[in-house]
């Protein structure tokens, strides 16, 4: 009675253990959407860049004007995606971007009309000073 008991316990165990099999998504390098890739323009400098994209996950260390970004991302077992972006600089600006992503145009909106507002002056009876030495009755004009 005993020994089914464990048996039992261990099948049971066994069986509870094996459903439960869970994958966790991982995410690595830099991710680099469509909207911070618009926001990059030719002739930026590299601090500029840098600012927009973070720090770039490898640099050539033979072609120190090449940055690469990439972002990989593998979902509960799934297969993984690859995203990969290069910056090319040539005298400190950026002049060529290759990879998944293309800068796209951003629409510009154009600014508002300047519109006058009229403020109404306030009346001040008293100032700052002349209030708070009211509430203490320190000087007494009145």
């Amino acid at each position: 009675m005993r020994k089914d008991r464990i048996l039992l316990s261990w099948i049971a165990s066994l069986i509870l253990t094996s459903c439960g099999i869970f994958k966790i998504d991982v995410q690595q390098g830099n991710l680099v959407g469509q909207d911070l890739l618009n926001q990059v323009k030719p002739s930026m400098t590299k601090r500029q860049v840098q600012y927009i994209l973070g720090t770039p996950l490898t640099v050539d260390p033979f072609r120190k004007d090449r940055w690469d970004y990439l972002f990989t991302n593998q979902p509960g077992g799934e297969d993984r995606s690859i995203q990969r972006i290069s910056l090319v600089f040539s005298n400190d600006k950026l002049s060529l971007i290759e990879g998944d992503l293309k800068p796209g145009t951003v629409t510009v909106l154009e600014p508002k009309k300047d519109v006058d507002i009229e403020v109404p002056k306030r009346q001040i009876d008293k100032t700052i000073l002349e209030k708070f030495t009211s509430l203490f009755g320190l000087l007494d004009d009145d």
